[in-house]
């Protein structure tokens, strides 16, 4: 069974009413301006804490795994690059009043492969977006398969074969964000986006 891991949990959670402590809650975490989102995103999710994570020797990220990974085969992780960095944003604020906060990636990613081979779990890097060198190099040094949408694959002509896909990728059509096939293959998917 494939799983997906959220990038957080909700503002009003079980998670956040029983351990504050474990998050910022003045703060949202989201994405920062690019080109599909001019203005970033504010997914209105509170962030885990870097500092209480260090303090608690990670206990919280690796439990959150461990309790993920004994139920799927294949774990997707949303917006894998929070791994080493997440973009905060004031919680009134849009996201492009926002700013990078660092979590230990060396650190995050051994937990991840720990984890992975302990539970036998095959795990899958959502790295759209603006990623960051440092979780490139870490998901491949991991072997943490990466997360290529035929809609953002493409090149100068036209969109990648499959023989230009890394080999360590899953290829998906389609996501959450984006038009499903059936509207972007009709050409109905703009139409339906602006009205």
């Amino acid at each position: 069974i494939y799983g997906d891991l959220a990038v957080g949990v909700a503002r009003g959670s079980a998670d956040t009413w029983l351990n504050r402590q474990d998050y910022c809650m003045d703060v949202s975490v989201g994405a920062p301006p690019d080109p599909l989102g001019p203005t970033g995103q504010n997914w209105n999710l509170p962030p885990l804490n870097p500092s209480m994570l260090k303090h608690t020797g990670y206990e919280k990220f690796a439990h959150l795994l461990r309790e993920n990974m004994r139920l799927y085969g294949v774990l997707r992780i949303d917006h894998v690059m929070a791994l080493c960095r997440l973009w905060w944003v004031l919680n009134d604020k849009t996201a492009d009043f926002g700013a990078y906060v660092h979590y230990d990636a060396e650190v995050t990613f051994a937990i991840l492969a720990l984890e992975s081979q302990r539970n036998r779990c095959v795990i899958i890097g959502e790295d759209l977006g603006t990623v960051p060198d440092q979780a490139r190099y870490l998901l491949n040094r991991y072997q943490v398969f990466s997360y290529k949408v035929m809609y953002f694959s493409k090149g100068w002509n036209g969109f990648q074969l499959p023989e230009e896909y890394p080999e360590q990728a899953i290829t998906v059509i389609s996501t959450h964000d984006v038009a499903p096939l059936a509207g972007y293959w009709v050409g109905k998917d703009l139409d339906t986006m602006f009205k």
